[in-house]
Protein backbone atom coordinates (compact mmCIF):
# COMPACT_ATOMS: atom_id res chain seq x y z
CA UNK A 1 0.00 0.00 0.00
CA UNK A 2 1.36 3.64 -0.57
CA UNK A 3 2.38 5.77 2.29
CA UNK A 4 0.50 9.17 2.91
CA UNK A 5 -2.65 6.93 1.14
CA UNK A 6 -5.18 10.90 1.50
CA UNK A 7 -2.16 13.16 0.33
CA UNK A 8 -1.82 11.62 -3.05
CA UNK A 9 -5.33 10.95 -3.60
CA UNK A 10 -6.13 14.68 -3.25
CA UNK A 11 -3.13 15.24 -5.50
CA UNK A 12 -4.46 13.27 -8.27
CA UNK A 13 -7.21 15.06 -7.21
CA UNK A 14 -6.09 18.05 -7.81
CA UNK A 15 -5.04 17.25 -10.94
CA UNK A 16 -8.39 15.74 -12.99
CA UNK A 17 -10.14 18.99 -11.34
CA UNK A 18 -7.60 21.85 -13.33
CA UNK A 19 -9.18 23.10 -16.48
CA UNK A 20 -7.44 22.14 -19.06
CA UNK A 21 -8.07 24.14 -22.36
CA UNK A 22 -6.25 23.68 -25.31
CA UNK A 23 -5.62 26.53 -27.61
CA UNK A 24 -5.66 25.63 -31.82
CA UNK A 25 -2.36 26.21 -33.69
CA UNK A 26 -2.04 26.95 -37.44
CA UNK A 27 0.03 24.06 -39.41
CA UNK A 28 3.18 26.67 -39.73
CA UNK A 29 2.98 26.61 -35.80
CA UNK A 30 2.73 22.55 -35.44
CA UNK A 31 5.67 22.61 -37.96
CA UNK A 32 7.70 24.70 -36.33
CA UNK A 33 6.97 23.32 -33.17
CA UNK A 34 7.93 19.53 -34.47
CA UNK A 35 11.21 20.64 -36.00
CA UNK A 36 12.31 22.52 -32.69
CA UNK A 37 11.55 19.15 -30.73
CA UNK A 38 13.08 17.43 -33.36
CA UNK A 39 9.97 15.00 -33.37
CA UNK A 40 10.37 11.62 -35.43
CA UNK A 41 9.66 12.29 -39.19
CA UNK A 42 9.14 16.25 -38.54
CA UNK A 43 11.80 16.32 -41.34
CA UNK A 44 9.31 14.74 -43.89
CA UNK A 45 6.64 17.39 -42.92
CA UNK A 46 5.42 19.31 -45.97
CA UNK A 47 5.83 23.10 -45.46
CA UNK A 48 2.99 23.93 -46.94
CA UNK A 49 -1.06 22.30 -46.35
CA UNK A 50 -3.23 21.34 -49.10
CA UNK A 51 -6.02 24.10 -48.68
CA UNK A 52 -8.77 21.65 -50.55
CA UNK A 53 -8.21 19.27 -47.48
CA UNK A 54 -10.65 18.95 -45.58
CA UNK A 55 -11.58 17.01 -42.12
CA UNK A 56 -13.86 14.71 -43.58
CA UNK A 57 -10.87 13.88 -45.91
CA UNK A 58 -8.48 13.51 -43.41
CA UNK A 59 -10.70 11.00 -41.19
CA UNK A 60 -12.76 9.71 -43.45
CA UNK A 61 -10.96 6.37 -43.88
CA UNK A 62 -10.31 6.49 -39.75
CA UNK A 63 -14.34 6.44 -39.32
CA UNK A 64 -14.75 3.79 -41.45
CA UNK A 65 -11.76 1.54 -39.74
CA UNK A 66 -13.45 2.23 -36.61
CA UNK A 67 -17.27 1.23 -37.72
CA UNK A 68 -15.60 -1.67 -38.71
CA UNK A 69 -13.60 -2.11 -35.29
CA UNK A 70 -16.77 -1.80 -33.53
CA UNK A 71 -18.86 -4.15 -35.32
CA UNK A 72 -19.80 -7.71 -34.30
CA UNK A 73 -20.93 -10.44 -35.56
CA UNK A 74 -23.45 -11.48 -33.38
CA UNK A 75 -22.27 -13.88 -30.37
CA UNK A 76 -23.28 -17.48 -31.07
CA UNK A 77 -22.61 -20.47 -28.96
CA UNK A 78 -21.24 -21.99 -31.63
CA UNK A 79 -18.65 -18.68 -32.63
CA UNK A 80 -17.04 -19.77 -29.06
CA UNK A 81 -13.93 -20.91 -29.19
CA UNK A 82 -13.66 -25.04 -28.36
CA UNK A 83 -11.84 -24.96 -25.56
CA UNK A 84 -13.89 -22.77 -23.91
CA UNK A 85 -17.11 -24.82 -25.22
CA UNK A 86 -16.19 -27.95 -23.56
CA UNK A 87 -15.68 -26.39 -19.98
CA UNK A 88 -19.59 -25.59 -19.91
CA UNK A 89 -21.25 -28.16 -22.32
CA UNK A 90 -20.74 -32.19 -22.28
CA UNK A 91 -20.32 -34.15 -24.79
CA UNK A 92 -24.31 -35.00 -24.50
CA UNK A 93 -25.15 -31.50 -24.98
CA UNK A 94 -25.71 -30.78 -21.04
CA UNK A 95 -24.70 -27.29 -19.72
CA UNK A 96 -22.92 -26.64 -16.66
CA UNK A 97 -24.76 -24.18 -14.16
CA UNK A 98 -23.06 -22.72 -11.59
CA UNK A 99 -24.81 -21.09 -8.46
CA UNK A 100 -23.18 -18.93 -6.25
CA UNK A 101 -24.44 -18.22 -2.46
CA UNK A 102 -25.58 -15.14 -0.80
CA UNK A 103 -25.01 -16.02 2.60
CA UNK A 104 -21.40 -16.67 4.34
CA UNK A 105 -20.63 -20.13 3.87
CA UNK A 106 -18.61 -20.15 6.73
CA UNK A 107 -21.90 -20.54 9.03
CA UNK A 108 -23.00 -24.12 9.30
CA UNK A 109 -26.85 -23.25 9.28
CA UNK A 110 -26.24 -20.99 6.06
CA UNK A 111 -24.37 -23.78 4.24
CA UNK A 112 -26.87 -26.13 4.77
CA UNK A 113 -29.61 -24.38 3.73
CA UNK A 114 -28.13 -23.22 0.60
CA UNK A 115 -27.18 -26.89 -0.49
CA UNK A 116 -30.75 -28.06 0.71
CA UNK A 117 -32.36 -25.30 -1.53
CA UNK A 118 -30.08 -26.24 -4.15
CA UNK A 119 -30.40 -30.04 -4.36
CA UNK A 120 -34.39 -29.15 -4.29
CA UNK A 121 -33.95 -28.23 -8.55
CA UNK A 122 -30.98 -30.33 -8.94
CA UNK A 123 -30.63 -33.47 -6.72
CA UNK A 124 -26.95 -34.31 -8.49
CA UNK A 125 -25.85 -30.96 -7.53
CA UNK A 126 -22.00 -31.05 -5.89
CA UNK A 127 -19.34 -28.27 -5.51
CA UNK A 128 -16.82 -26.96 -2.98
CA UNK A 129 -20.19 -26.24 -0.81
CA UNK A 130 -21.32 -30.10 -0.80
CA UNK A 131 -17.56 -31.73 -0.36
CA UNK A 132 -16.90 -29.84 2.45
CA UNK A 133 -20.27 -30.58 4.15
CA UNK A 134 -19.16 -34.79 2.64
CA UNK A 135 -15.88 -34.27 4.35
CA UNK A 136 -17.16 -32.67 7.13
CA UNK A 137 -19.66 -35.51 7.85
CA UNK A 138 -17.22 -38.30 7.51
CA UNK A 139 -14.84 -36.68 9.92
CA UNK A 140 -17.82 -35.71 12.55
CA UNK A 141 -18.71 -39.76 12.52
CA UNK A 142 -15.09 -40.74 12.27
CA UNK A 143 -14.49 -38.90 15.53
CA UNK A 144 -17.75 -39.72 16.89
CA UNK A 145 -16.23 -43.75 16.75
CA UNK A 146 -12.97 -42.41 18.07
CA UNK A 147 -15.06 -41.12 21.17
CA UNK A 148 -16.86 -44.16 21.50
CA UNK A 149 -13.68 -46.64 21.46
CA UNK A 150 -11.79 -44.49 23.79
CA UNK A 151 -14.34 -44.56 26.24
CA UNK A 152 -14.98 -48.10 26.30
CA UNK A 153 -11.17 -49.14 25.91
CA UNK A 154 -10.78 -46.67 29.14
CA UNK A 155 -13.67 -48.38 31.17
CA UNK A 156 -11.54 -51.76 30.43
CA UNK A 157 -8.35 -50.39 31.73
CA UNK A 158 -10.47 -48.63 34.65
CA UNK A 159 -12.07 -52.13 35.41
CA UNK A 160 -8.86 -53.64 35.69
CA UNK A 161 -7.12 -51.03 37.64
CA UNK A 162 -9.77 -50.09 40.54
CA UNK A 163 -10.78 -52.14 43.23
CA UNK A 164 -14.61 -51.05 43.03
CA UNK A 165 -16.45 -51.02 40.53
CA UNK A 166 -18.41 -48.00 41.26
CA UNK A 167 -15.32 -46.30 40.80
CA UNK A 168 -15.05 -46.16 37.32
CA UNK A 169 -18.40 -44.71 36.88
CA UNK A 170 -17.36 -41.79 39.63
CA UNK A 171 -13.96 -41.30 37.58
CA UNK A 172 -16.08 -40.84 34.46
CA UNK A 173 -18.43 -38.24 35.74
CA UNK A 174 -15.57 -35.82 35.86
CA UNK A 175 -14.68 -36.29 32.20
CA UNK A 176 -18.09 -36.24 31.22
CA UNK A 177 -18.27 -32.93 33.02
CA UNK A 178 -15.28 -31.61 31.63
CA UNK A 179 -17.09 -32.38 28.02
CA UNK A 180 -19.90 -30.68 28.70
CA UNK A 181 -18.45 -27.44 30.31
CA UNK A 182 -15.77 -27.24 27.28
CA UNK A 183 -18.94 -27.08 25.09
CA UNK A 184 -20.89 -25.05 27.00
CA UNK A 185 -17.90 -22.17 27.05
CA UNK A 186 -17.05 -22.60 23.64
CA UNK A 187 -20.81 -22.14 22.52
CA UNK A 188 -20.68 -19.06 24.69
CA UNK A 189 -17.49 -17.45 23.64
CA UNK A 190 -18.63 -18.11 20.24
CA UNK A 191 -16.41 -20.60 19.02
CA UNK A 192 -17.43 -23.12 16.62
CA UNK A 193 -16.43 -26.89 16.35
CA UNK A 194 -14.09 -27.53 13.39
CA UNK A 195 -11.74 -29.91 12.22
CA UNK A 196 -8.78 -29.12 13.73
CA UNK A 197 -9.93 -28.94 17.54
CA UNK A 198 -12.72 -31.83 17.28
CA UNK A 199 -9.89 -33.93 18.55
CA UNK A 200 -9.96 -32.16 21.73
CA UNK A 201 -12.91 -34.09 22.76
CA UNK A 202 -11.23 -37.54 22.64
CA UNK A 203 -8.34 -36.11 24.71
CA UNK A 204 -10.48 -34.73 27.56
CA UNK A 205 -11.01 -38.64 28.40
CA UNK A 206 -7.40 -39.74 27.55
CA UNK A 207 -5.57 -36.58 29.36
CA UNK A 208 -8.33 -36.37 32.63
CA UNK A 209 -8.52 -40.40 33.51
CA UNK A 210 -4.76 -40.33 34.91
CA UNK A 211 -5.56 -37.76 37.35
CA UNK A 212 -9.16 -39.92 38.35
CA UNK A 213 -6.78 -43.35 38.89
CA UNK A 214 -4.38 -41.43 40.51
CA UNK A 215 -6.72 -39.76 43.09
CA UNK A 216 -8.97 -42.68 43.44
CA UNK A 217 -6.24 -44.73 44.64
CA UNK A 218 -4.88 -42.40 46.83
CA UNK A 219 -8.17 -41.78 48.70
CA UNK A 220 -9.11 -45.55 49.27
CA UNK A 221 -5.86 -46.09 50.75
CA UNK A 222 -6.70 -42.92 53.56
CA UNK A 223 -10.19 -43.39 53.37
CA UNK A 224 -10.90 -39.85 54.48
CA UNK A 225 -11.16 -36.68 52.67
CA UNK A 226 -9.06 -34.34 55.20
CA UNK A 227 -6.61 -37.30 54.86
CA UNK A 228 -6.53 -36.99 51.18
CA UNK A 229 -5.72 -33.28 51.14
CA UNK A 230 -2.74 -33.50 53.46
CA UNK A 231 -1.14 -36.41 50.91
CA UNK A 232 0.88 -35.03 48.10
CA UNK A 233 -1.40 -36.27 45.22
CA UNK A 234 -3.51 -33.03 44.79
CA UNK A 235 -0.53 -31.12 44.77
CA UNK A 236 0.92 -33.70 41.84
CA UNK A 237 -2.42 -33.97 40.12
CA UNK A 238 -2.31 -30.14 40.11
CA UNK A 239 1.06 -29.89 38.61
CA UNK A 240 0.95 -32.14 35.95
CA UNK A 241 -2.00 -30.57 34.75
CA UNK A 242 -0.19 -27.09 35.05
CA UNK A 243 2.40 -28.53 32.83
CA UNK A 244 -0.27 -29.98 30.22
CA UNK A 245 -2.26 -27.03 30.32
CA UNK A 246 1.34 -25.01 29.36
CA UNK A 247 2.00 -27.24 26.51
CA UNK A 248 -0.96 -27.36 25.12
CA UNK A 249 -2.20 -23.79 26.24
CA UNK A 250 1.33 -22.60 24.14
CA UNK A 251 -0.81 -23.22 21.22
CA UNK A 252 -2.67 -20.14 21.47
CA UNK A 253 -0.07 -17.75 20.17
CA UNK A 254 0.63 -20.13 17.00
CA UNK A 255 -0.58 -17.65 13.35
CA UNK A 256 -2.48 -21.06 12.24
CA UNK A 257 -6.21 -20.33 13.42
CA UNK A 258 -5.78 -24.30 13.42
CA UNK A 259 -3.56 -24.82 15.73
CA UNK A 260 -5.01 -21.76 17.54
CA UNK A 261 -8.41 -22.93 18.05
CA UNK A 262 -6.64 -26.52 19.07
CA UNK A 263 -4.78 -24.45 21.89
CA UNK A 264 -7.60 -22.19 23.30
CA UNK A 265 -10.03 -25.34 23.27
CA UNK A 266 -7.26 -27.73 24.89
CA UNK A 267 -6.98 -24.86 27.13
CA UNK A 268 -10.67 -24.70 28.17
CA UNK A 269 -10.88 -28.35 28.74
CA UNK A 270 -7.87 -29.39 30.92
CA UNK A 271 -9.21 -26.24 32.91
CA UNK A 272 -12.10 -28.22 33.51
CA UNK A 273 -10.72 -31.92 33.96
CA UNK A 274 -8.42 -29.57 36.87
CA UNK A 275 -11.43 -28.33 38.58
CA UNK A 276 -13.55 -31.32 38.30
CA UNK A 277 -10.79 -33.78 39.17
CA UNK A 278 -9.58 -32.18 42.46
CA UNK A 279 -12.32 -30.94 43.63
CA UNK A 280 -15.65 -33.02 42.47
CA UNK A 281 -13.64 -36.28 42.87
CA UNK A 282 -12.84 -36.50 46.34
CA UNK A 283 -16.29 -35.31 47.09
CA UNK A 284 -18.04 -38.11 45.00
CA UNK A 285 -15.61 -40.64 46.93
CA UNK A 286 -16.09 -38.87 50.17
CA UNK A 287 -20.17 -39.05 49.56
CA UNK A 288 -20.41 -42.34 48.34
CA UNK A 289 -17.73 -44.55 50.66
CA UNK A 290 -19.48 -47.29 52.87
CA UNK A 291 -20.04 -46.03 56.62
CA UNK A 292 -17.91 -47.92 59.36
CA UNK A 293 -20.51 -50.42 60.97
CA UNK A 294 -20.97 -49.11 64.77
Amino acid sequence: MPNELEKRTAQIQAIFNEPVTVSPMSYEQFLQQAKENNWSGSSQLSTTIDPTITASNLFGDLTKSLTALTHQDQVTIDSLPVELRERYISEQGEWLVVISPKEDMTNVKALETFIKESKQIAPNATGRAVAEQEVGGIITGAFQAAIMMSVFAIALILIWTVDKKRDVILIFIPLGLASLTTLGLMHWLNLSMNMANIIVIPLIFGLGVDNGIHIVKRFRSVRALDAFFNTSTPKASLVSCLTTLATFGALIVAEHQGMHSIGLVLTIALSSILVFSLVLLPLLLEVTKKKPIE
